[in-house]
């Protein structure tokens, strides 16, 4: 059995880049009996994480198409090189290729990870595209009972197709540790991140907290100090 990973093109799969997807991924890695059956497709990275199971691509112009068109014609292309072989295929956040992918490879079921609400992305937007989903897809991942919901909202009857896999994490301190009156935002500073919501938050409870602290952690773009948008501009003001 192969099974076939396909990330978004944005993320870099690089031990020192690597992004929320990324390391998702990296920590399923770390835990799964499966490594050694494992392939994940993504753009080209200098040091890559799991290195024998990544294969890196990097984008040309004369594809003609976006760069997650492009990464998916590649994938596909290896995955019908052995088209007798059992094979999984794995689309983490993006809903719009589940019938691209489904079109080109009839044989193999598909599952796909949805990490942030899917009515906020290309090809979940609406019931029809997420009813489209279910039809081609033997398995629906959500992150959260939000990220399920959300999905499901308009669907009459839940299908069983729909899980919740929530992102887990290595837990390497044997004793906990001492905690402080602080709170931390760490992430993109975009609206879809919900930094807006925490920045109000603060600024209506924070003078009833003096002896806590309040912080913001992140830029505007992924491998960027750089916060050059005017909403990770006034989120920061």
């Amino acid at each position: 059995m192969i099974i076939n990973i396909l990330l978004p093109y944005k993320e870099k799969f690089d031990k020192k880049k690597a992004s929320s997807v990324s390391i998702t991924l990296k920590n399923n890695l770390n835990h799964t009996i499966f490594l050694n059956q494992i392939k994940v497709y993504g753009q080209n990275v200098d040091t890559p994480l799991f290195k024998d199971n990544f294969k890196g691509f990097k984008y040309s112009y004369w594809s003609f198409k976006s760069k997650n068109m492009f990464l998916a014609d590649k994938m596909i292309k290896c995955i019908l090189q052995k088209p007798q072989s059992v094979q999984l295929i794995e689309i983490h956040n993006r809903p719009y290729l589940v019938n691209y992918i489904s079109n080109k490879i009839k044989n193999f079921p598909i599952s796909l990870f949805l990490h942030n609400d899917p009515k906020d992305m290309t090809g979940s937007k609406s019931v029809k595209d997420r009813e489209n989903i279910l039809r081609n897809c033997s398995a629906v991942f959500c992150v959260s009972q939000y990220v399920k919901r959300q999905f499901l909202e308009g669907i009459t009857k839940e299908d069983k197709k729909v899980h919740v896999l929530y992102n887990g994490i290595s837990r390497k301190l044997k004793k906990f540790p001492y905690k402080r009156k602080e709170v931390l935002f760490v992430g993109r500073l975009v609206k879809e991140k919900g930094v807006d919501i925490y920045v109000n938050a603060i600024k209506s409870i924070a003078h009833n907290y003096p002896e806590w602290s309040f912080g913001l952690i992140g830029s505007f773009r992924l491998g960027s100090n750089k916060n050059e948008n005017f909403y990770a501009k006034s989120i920061i003001k």
